[in-house]
């Protein structure tokens, strides 16, 4: 490969989610467990509330109480459904506000050297030696290079061999 290598790139909300997703799960591989733990504690609860929230509905809008279990059950599936499709709000509405902000919209550049990786556009330079790089990730349809808790991407298909770049990136970073 070459000494140097640039990428140009547009941000999507999706590649965005999906950078955010993949550095909030490198961030926390230590933590698995207990964040594991916490995430069935929260959907245990969440279907347990659907459940109650529904039974007592049912009690005061019915007097048959034969369909009470039936109606807690579906209480407690919706209450997971809730929980599940709500719980990456958060990480959409970030990724669709960083794509569609000063930073997000427009070209993107990114230049990757033996020194380290630089990400620029028309309003802003970033630029990290290998040393400040904790992790790179190359994931189904983007790139994510995380420095602290922050998450860069790389769209995956505006490289045409991302298994090849991703070689040159890791030897650029152990020898840095």
């Amino acid at each position: 490969m070459s000494e140097s290598i640039l990428v140009n790139y547009t941000i999507e909300p999706k590649l965005m989610l999906h950078a955010m997703v993949q550095t909030g799960q490198s961030l926390m591989k230590r933590y698995q467990v207990v964040m594991t733990t916490f995430y069935m504690l929260s959907v245990i609860l969440m279907c347990t509330g659907g459940a109650a929230v529904a039974s007592a509905i049912a009690a005061y809008v019915t007097e048959d109480r034969s369909s009470i279990r039936l109606i807690a059950f579906l209480g407690a599936l919706a209450g997971a459904v809730f929980h599940l499709y709500f719980q990456q709000w958060p990480y959409k509405i970030m990724a669709r506000f960083a794509a569609g902000s000063k930073y997000g919209r427009g070209p993107q550049q990114a230049l990757f050297d033996r020194e380290g990786i630089t990400f620029s556009n028309a309003t802003s330079k970033w630029k990290t030696s290998w040393a400040g790089v904790e992790d790179i990730h190359l994931g189904k349809d983007v790139f994510t290079f995380r420095v602290a808790a922050i998450a860069f991407m790389l769209p995956r298909s505006a490289v045409d061999e991302p298994d090849a770049l991703l070689a040159q990136l890791n030897t650029w970073k152990s020898a840095g």
